[in-house]
């Protein structure tokens, strides 16, 4: 039996890889992918200065490369170098040097990072509820979430910050269970890395000591408890500063300043939400919660649902079948204080709910938790299969649309509102769509130059890297009269032409997600 849980795991997380090392060319590049590049960049070049300077000095970095104390606030403050100083590094030491295979690169590492927190969340599952097969229900339900699977190939901050804090958060139960040096230091490494990416992440070791010191004072071990914490605390603090450069020289006013730069976080920003084109500054409270109904699987979000209705129902005393233990308390709290934070400071709020994607791991948790009351805990007798096979009908429905879809996976919002979608919610706000029409442009369209007029808010000329530079080169941004091409992602608005448009242009190509349009290519009759 061992050998068949073993063997049957090995192939589920073989081909979990084979699928996203196969997918890694389809996605397009990012916005965020250049600017934190930019960011990796920086602090290396500062790093190599300050360390090697007669080594770094052989190098020839991007004399548009802002020096390390002139970096941009939303560089210095956001995070992330602990990630992106490495890849620079790495890029140089491989020398890649064509744009498009530079984030490639970084698409390979990013999907590898979230491929390996996947073992973590199986670990967590297998141990919470002695079994194999929840874990791999768990990892299923986290790789078969559409937006989280698209976002693990060209998401740099917030499916890394996700993955780590995962990867945190398993070391950290494992502390709890066996507060041994080892467990302290891997605890205290993935902590320190995800609060370097996303400050956020203090939040995990915050409720885990609290746990840890509740679970010592129960035990009447109050002095043995309070030194390991600092020890956690201290190994913590240090690894935090280590990995982040900008705060060697000022850390507790630096990291002050990053507090206050994210609680008054700059932004001239407009989202589109129930059909209104609205400033970010003036989102309703409910903005995260409605954008995490919209977009997740109708099963996923209802199983998540009754999940938190049957965790409440056992906290109250209600329901006596099963017992909570601590890291259910602890991922509820990862839950829900993410969500109300924001909400209760009036933080800056877009993209949807991207920023906040760290918490979907222990919101898959409880639909878990809710499968395994209900299989294990109540006396089903014949029917037993019932609940399992409306599960895996659901898991598969949830795959082929993310077939049918590929690589457009970012855009998916449930069946209750996907029809006419466009009309009510931002669709490609990250303009990966951009890649399959420039792909096109290049391949069928043959040019020795593309002028071509970008329509949309959204700037082209990030996109542009998901082509080869001897490509990237041929296409050349022009204004509307003088275009070729016209070229759009369709961001907060279809009606984007006058009326006399189709009488100058035709479609060439087009990309549809459910019928709505994130994506066309039109090109000058005649």
């Amino acid at each position: 039996m061992k050998n068949f849980q073993g063997y049957s795991t090995l192939i589920f997380f073989i081909t979990i890889l084979a699928i996203g090392f196969l997918s890694v060319d389809n996605y397009g590049t990012t916005n965020d992918e250049y600017t934190q590049r930019l960011s990796g960049f920086i602090t290396l070049n500062y790093l190599g200065e300050l360390f090697l300077p007669e080594i770094t000095n052989k190098y020839t970095f991007d004399k548009n490369f802002p020096s390390f104390d002139n970096m941009p606030d939303q560089l210095r403050y956001y995070g992330g170098t602990i990630l992106h100083t490495p890849l620079a590094f790495l890029e140089i030491l491989f020398g890649i040097e064509d744009k498009k295979n530079i984030f490639i690169f970084k698409h390979y590492v990013y999907f590898t990072i979230y491929f390996l927190s996947l073992f973590c969340f199986f670990d967590i599952l297998k141990k919470r509820y002695k079994d194999w097969k929840y874990g791999i229900l768990g990892v299923a339900l986290l790789f078969l979430s559409p937006r989280i699977f698209a976002n693990s190939f060209y998401n740099n901050l917030d499916i890394p910050f996700m993955a780590f804090l995962l990867i945190a958060t398993c070391f950290g139960l494992r502390f709890l269970n066996k507060p041994n040096k080892k467990y302290i230091f891997l605890f205290s490494l993935f902590s320190a890395i995800s609060i370097d990416i996303r400050l956020i992440g203090i939040l995990l070791p915050f409720f885990i000591c609290t746990t840890f010191l509740i679970n010592g004072f129960k035990k009447k071990k109050l002095k043995k408890t309070l030194l390991t914490l600092i020890s956690v605390f201290l190994s913590t603090i240090f690894m935090i500063i280590l990995f982040w450069p900008m705060l060697w020289e000022n850390p507790i006013q630096n990291m002050i300043n990053v507090i206050l730069n994210l609680a008054n976080h700059p932004l001239n920003l407009n989202v589109f939400f129930f059909g209104e084109t609205i400033s970010v500054t003036d989102v309703p409270w409910y903005y995260l919660f409605t954008w995490i109904f919209i977009s997740t699987p109708i099963l996923y979000i209802s199983l998540f649902f009754l999940g938190i209705l049957t965790f409440l129902t056992i906290l109250f005393g209600i329901n006596k079948r099963m017992k909570l233990k601590d890291l259910d308390i602890n991922f509820m709290f990862l839950i829900f204080v993410p969500i109300l934070i924001p909400i209760i400071l009036g933080s800056t709020l877009y993209n949807g709910w991207r920023h906040i994607y760290f918490i979907y791991p222990y919101i898959v948790y409880f639909m878990v938790f809710f499968v395994f009351f209900i299989i294990e805990k109540i006396d089903l007798k014949k029917f037993r299969f019932i609940p399992q096979i409306l599960l895996i009908i659901g898991l598969l429905d949830v795959g082929f649309w993310m077939i049918k879809n590929h690589p457009h996976q970012y855009v998916f919002f449930n069946k209750i509102f996907r029809k006419n979608i466009s009309k009510s919610f931002e669709l490609d706000y990250i303009a990966a769509s951009y890649k399959e029409n420039l792909d096109y442009l290049i391949n069928f369209e043959k040019r020795d130059y593309y002028y071509i007029f970008n329509s949309s808010k959204t700037e082209i000329w990030y996109p542009l890297f998901s082509l080869k530079d001897s490509d990237r080169l041929k296409i050349i941004e022009s204004k509307k009269e003088e275009a070729e091409y016209w070229i759009t992602n369709y961001w907060f608005d279809d009606n984007i032409y006058d009326k006399n448009f189709f009488d100058k242009y035709e479609i060439v190509n087009e990309v549809l997600v459910d019928g709505n349009k994130i994506n066309s290519l039109f090109k000058r009759k005649n």
